[in-house]
């Protein structure tokens, strides 16, 4: 063993004994050590550096403590570290506390392959991957942290360049950068892995964005299996009126029929019941929002990028068509009756297929649990948009007219169905039916439905829809409550749909002789168009010259002096 130590200050006499330990490892035990000189180095063959019982370890802006070896912190320790620490092997924690008392400065892995391990999370200031080229570093303990702890955060985590760059392997656990800037991954060639599959834990990247970075553009660094690049792009557009949250990312490469599912996905087949494995790339990515207040409509607006290699398009030769060209994004709702569906997919720029991206835009909340969707729905893949997965039903209303109660669905896709039944409740768990209508049979556009209940119960009435296959299998809606009120509390937007020759349609209940303005926005945010009139009492219906709108989904609102409603339309 040998111990070199250069440019040194001792201020405690203690440290004496542990010079005078000719081991193969070293071990601080009650000591305190200052280095505040250039370089203090540590090394031996086989040598673990433990901070435990009381030892305190300062190092001094400036300095640079190089440990040849393993670092090891067990029970109270203390490190003050203000400069930086050069650990050529492990890294480990078993202390709940923590490691640092005063955490200021760097923390440089700079060996091969190595492992931040221990039974507690580390919290890093900057922590930087470097060493050999293309070296591999791995996550052994369920969360670490990077930008400080959740002070005044201004840390970074470095994927130092060298070579092709140095991988960071999640291995199922969690990396957590609470500096919110966006700066605060520095990747030059280096890339972080995400590849495990549900069945061991997603890997994820969480970055404590919060209420910063309005218009910044969120990096992360992925690769996959091979270390391509598939970098992920977050760009937050508005704040949002919610409280400050956390992203959460990862994304994996999938087998070519596309298992492993993503958790909540149940399958992936057409609206045929066929496999759809040939129109969807093989990669799922899970996007996560956190402590963000859900369905309230108060959620940050953001784009989406997707990056994906060309090992996710390895069935491209098989399907007959220009499949890349054709690529959308599209998001699993596990929220929709019976075990979750596909909601429709979303329009944005054309797919880059030199660059291998494709952007869209993220804006319509959903109602935390309720089943009605929104584009903030964690799980995404990319598909075919002549063959999207299967929809289902996307809307279930009903309203008060004159007494009596209109129900108004919307099915995007349909698979072998016969019919559907309205059924009404008094209590909302006995139902009887109120009305049969026929069903589309298969159908992959979106489909309008309504009918009416005559003779409504008083006061408040619960309904659901009944849909029955031609095999006689049946499923349910979720339940909705309707009454009839007065004319006060009558106006209410009932449908918007793209009657598909340039005009939409905008269908509303309203008081007598009540003012209205419909506005069209576009998925961002941006105002087409705004009609202004006076309605008539029951049901009014609007035409709206949309002309040669791009397709894609739009929200449409309704309102007047004292309510607002509003809807997504998809036009064609």
């Amino acid at each position: 063993m040998s111990l070199v130590i250069e440019k040194y200050k001792l201020i405690s006499h203690k440290m004496m004994k542990f010079y005078s330990k000719s081991l193969t490892s070293q071990v601080i035990t009650g000591s305190v050590i200052a280095v505040s000189g250039l370089l203090f180095s540590l090394s031996s063959n086989a040598q673990v550096f433990m901070n435990n019982s009381g030892a305190k370890l300062n190092v001094a802006s400036g300095s640079y403590l190089n440990i040849d070896g393993t670092f090891e912190n067990q029970t109270n320790g203390a490190i003050e570290n203000n400069g930086t620490m050069e650990v050529l092997n492990n890294w480990t924690n078993n202390d709940a506390s923590g490691v640092f008392s005063t955490n200021a400065g760097t923390v440089r892995l700079d060996g091969g392959a190595q492992t931040i391990n221990g039974s507690n999370t580390t919290k890093f200031n900057n922590l930087t991957l470097a060493g050999s080229s293309s070296s591999v570093k791995t996550l052994g303990v369920p969360n670490t942290i990077v930008g400080g702890g959740y002070g005044t955060p201004t840390g970074v985590l470095t994927l130092e360049t060298s070579g092709t760059g140095h991988t960071l392997d999640l291995n199922a656990k969690e990396i957590e950068i609470t500096n919110p800037l966006n700066s605060a991954i520095v990747a030059g060639t280096g890339k972080i892995r995400s590849e495990t599959t549900p069945s061991s834990g997603y890997g994820k990247v969480v970055w404590d964005i919060g209420t910063s970075g309005n218009g910044s553009v969120y990096t992360v660094p992925f690769a996959n299996a091979a270390g391509n690049d598939i970098k992920f792009l977050y760009e937050k557009t508005s704040a949002g009126t919610g409280a400050a949250g956390k992203m959460k990312f990862s994304t994996y490469h999938t087998a070519t029929d596309n298992t492993p599912w993503a958790t909540t996905v149940t399958g992936l087949n057409n609206v045929y019941g066929q496999p759809s494995h040939l129109y969807v790339v093989d990669r799922f990515w899970n996007i996560e929002h956190e402590g963000y207040t859900l369905g309230t409509g108060n959620m940050p607006q953001s784009k989406y990028t997707f990056k994906y290699d060309d090992v996710d398009l390895n069935l491209l030769g098989n399907t007959g068509i220009d499949f890349e060209s054709q690529l959308r994004a599209q998001r699993f709702n596990p929220y929709l009756p019976s075990n979750g569906g596909w909601d429709d997919w979303l329009f944005g720029p054309n797919v880059n297929t030199a660059a291998n991206t494709l952007q869209i835009s993220i804006a319509n909340d959903y109602g935390g649990t309720t089943w009605m969707g929104g584009d903030y729905l964690p799980v995404w893949t990319l598909i075919d948009e002549s063959n999207p997965l299967p929809i289902e039903l996307i809307r279930f209303a009903g309203n008060c007219t004159d007494g009596q109660i209109e129900v108004t669905w919307t099915t995007a896709s349909e698979t072998n169905n016969d019919f559907f039944t309205v059924q009404r409740s008094i209590d909302g768990v006995n139902f009887e039916d109120v009305v049969i209508v026929d069903g589309a049979g298969n159908s992959s556009s979106i489909i309008n439905y309504s009918a009416v209940d005559y003779n409504p119960y008083g006061g408040t009435s619960y309904y659901r829809l009944k849909q029955t296959d031609f095999d006689g299998a049946s499923k349910y809606s979720d339940v909705v409550a309707v009454s009839c009120g007065n004319a006060a509390t009558d106006f209410n937007l009932v449908n918007a749909y793209d009657q598909g020759n340039g005009t939409m349609a905008v269908v509303f209940n309203a008081g007598d002789n009540e003012l209205y303005t419909v506005t069209l926005y576009d998925i961002i945010g941006k105002q087409i168009t705004e009609t202004t009139g006076k309605a008539y009492s029951g049901k009014n219906q609007i035409n709206i010259a949309v002309g040669d709108l791009a397709r894609g989904i739009y929200m449409v609102n309704l309102k007047n002096e004292f309510k607002s409603f509003g809807r997504r339309v998809m036009l064609h």
